[in-house]
């Protein structure tokens, strides 16, 4: 199955980032960055759990909700994920027809 990360967009209560993925991708920055939280909301919006154990405390206080946009198999897809007053959960997932790639 062929399977390109286009872009991840973070909401967060007082700002939004988007990373764009190109063919080869790397990360590189000072501890406690937020390096390895991109991995984890990729995983997240993936299916993955976020439970406690991966929630950082910036993740805990100021994360809202991730958006993955993918493409599989050519199709256009954006999985979405939220988190809950209790607990994070997945939104949905939607084929994007009008994604511009």
């Amino acid at each position: 199955m062929n399977i390109r990360l286009i872009d991840i967009v973070m909401a967060f209560k007082e700002a939004h980032e988007r990373i764009d993925f190109v063919d080869f991708n790397y990360f590189y920055g000072q501890m406690g960055a937020g390096k390895s939280t991109i991995a984890r909301l990729i995983d997240f919006c993936l299916g993955g759990d976020l439970g406690d154990t991966e929630m950082t405390p910036a993740l805990q206080t100021q994360f809202v909700s991730s958006s993955l946009s993918l493409k599989v198999e050519e199709i256009p897809l954006v999985l979405s994920a939220m988190q809950t007053p209790t607990k994070c959960g997945h939104v949905g997932l939607k084929q994007s027809s009008n994604m511009k790639l």
